[in-house]
């Protein structure tokens, strides 16, 4: 049974994998078969993995992992942590990537496997790559291909981390190299096994270094006949509306960036559906056990009816122990619904900005392309990609785990003034250690900053905003945004979505918010809260 939910993977049947694990799943539960339990539960995350649903493949390999501690079988373990480090390093989570990577090389060792520690470190300098450690990735694997006794799956785990490095480093002389070698392993391998889309999409990627983007589109189509490349759908579609636009098939490249605009506004909406159906299953959680709470103190209160004195003065500071957690959790479920809206409205913002401005340029766009010259259609086609490029950053931002704060905030700043519609400055000062700031406080205080862009872009005439960075013992932020048009008036404290959820993230980083208006400027002053 385990080799047939192999085999359906390995074959492309992703649907027919999935379905198929829920009955080894059973069985194996039923007969109390924990070690294949770990093993369908880790094909189940390679499945999930294959069609980009990686937050359901994190927890198929954590599970499996804390299932195999428990039994305490190391190469298990081993297995999990090498999986779990692959998905991570898919979701651009590169430094949980890195440690989990790691892990799975010290079980490899503690083991002696010879294949596994060769397929971990593999795993780990992929991700190496992917951080754009070039050089270190290129050590770790490449004295490894030399070793004769490398079967061909670990051989290709072992290239792939040279093809990342080759292309990061634009060495065409190393990339033909690892492709010749990817192509004598895959020449081994089905047509239709991941091997396969390993070299094929390494080919692509030489093509289009080489500047032979005709050869480029010959792949991109014969890897659209695979189920799975290792690639977002969106990735995989600019990558061809870039190749087609080099060839000067203009036509067909606008109709690709047409259907990645579409494709981003129904991944947007799933995103934000999924979000709000969790938020619904946590209220819902909240109210049954606020009802539970209900019912233990109307039998709590009965008792301290027919009690005595003590026990009524016990009762009643039980009954003020409740009132304050009901309280928190009002104000918990406040927070929630104020969070909701704030999804609604980014959702209508993100809308708004397809249907405004993408979508506008693309209908004019379709007139260039039929009435101007090649190179003006180029450059609307890179500009209009751009577009979506931001988009996509705003919906699913940089790595908050891997950067500070000022480095974030620099990048965004970078983004933003290349749209050409806001000019952001930003200005450090100051000794404050932004390294020691968690991710969650760096997302909060990121996505306060976009809100404050965001309203400069909405409300003001040549809208300009000017961020300081600065602190010592404490951090702080003084956002500027000036060029407020005569007569409108941005978000306030006494209301606006906007502005709730500003406070609302705000006091989730440990800061305060406050804003001023002098003149046709707006100046926010947040600081951290000892």
């Amino acid at each position: 049974m385990l080799e047939r939910n192999t085999a359906l993977g390995n074959s492309g049947n992703i649907v027919g994998a999935l379905t198929y694990t829920d009955t080894v799943l059973d069985f194996a539960r039923s007969h109390g078969l924990v070690e294949v339990e770990i093993q369908v539960l880790q094909n189940r995350g390679v499945a999930f993995r294959r069609i980009e649903r990686y937050d359901s493949a994190v927890n198929c390999y954590s599970r499996s992992i804390d299932l195999a501690s428990a039994i305490g079988d190391i190469e298990l373990m081993q297995s999990g942590s090498e999986l779990l480090a692959i998905a991570y390093a898919d979701m651009n989570r590169l430094e949980e990537a890195e440690d989990f990577g790691r892990k799975a090389l010290d079980f490899a060792i503690q083991m002696e496997d010879q294949d596994a520690m060769t397929a971990s470190m593999s795993t780990l300098a992929t991700t190496l790559a992917k951080a754009n450690k070039n050089i270190e990735a290129i050590e770790m694997a490449k004295p490894l291909l030399e070793l004769q006794e490398v079967n061909p799956l670990n051989r290709m785990k072992l290239l792939t981390p040279l093809a990342y490095a080759a292309n990061n480093l634009d060495s065409v002389r190393l990339m033909t190299e690892v492709v010749g070698e990817m192509k004598k392993v895959a020449d081994v391998f089905p047509e239709s096994h991941q091997v396969k889309r390993v070299w094929l999409s390494s080919e692509s990627s030489l093509a289009a270094m080489k500047g032979d983007y005709r050869k480029q589109w010959e792949i991109l189509c014969r890897l659209d006949s695979m189920p799975s490349q290792g690639k977002s759908v969106i990735e995989i579609d600019l990558e061809k509306a870039k190749c087609l636009g080099h060839l000067g098939r203009y036509n067909e490249a606008y109709d690709v960036l047409q259907k990645v605009a579409t494709q981003y506004e129904d991944s947007r909406q799933a995103q934000i559906q999924r979000e709000m159906s969790e938020y619904f299953v946590k209220y819902q959680t909240l109210l049954k056990e606020l009802k539970i709470v209900r019912l233990q103190n109307q039998r709590l209160i009965l008792a301290i009816a027919l009690g005595s004195c003590i026990v009524v003065i016990f009762g009643g500071w039980l009954l003020w122990i409740h009132i304050s957690r009901v309280r928190r959790e009002r104000e918990f479920h406040k927070a929630q619904m104020e969070f909701i809206r704030g999804l609604e409205h980014e959702r209508g913002r993100v809308a708004r900005e397809l249907h405004d401005d993408v979508a506008g340029d693309l209908v004019g766009l379709q007139y260039d392309v039929l009435t101007g010259s090649p190179e003006e259609s180029s450059e609307k086609i890179a500009a209009v990609a751009g577009k979506v490029r931001r988009l996509s950053h705003d919906m699913m931002p940089p790595e908050f785990e891997e950067y500070d704060l000022p480095r974030l905030l620099e990048d965004l700043a970078v983004t933003t003034n290349a749209a050409g519609r806001v000019e952001v400055k930003i200005r450090l000062e100051g000794s404050y250690d932004w390294h020691s700031l968690d991710a969650k406080s760096n997302l909060n205080l990121y996505r306060i900053v976009q809100e404050i862009i965001n309203n400069a872009l909405k409300y003001a005439r040549n809208p300009e905003v000017d961020i300081t960075i600065g602190g010592s013992d404490a951090f702080s932020l003084l956002i500027e945004s000036a060029g407020v048009a005569a007569g409108k008036k941005i978000e306030t404290p006494e209301k606006g979505i906007g502005h709730n959820i500003m406070v609302i993230r705000a006091s989730l980083a440990g800061a305060s918010i406050g804003v001023t208006k002098n003149g046709g400027k707006y100046i926010y002053n947040i600081e951290e809260i000892k």
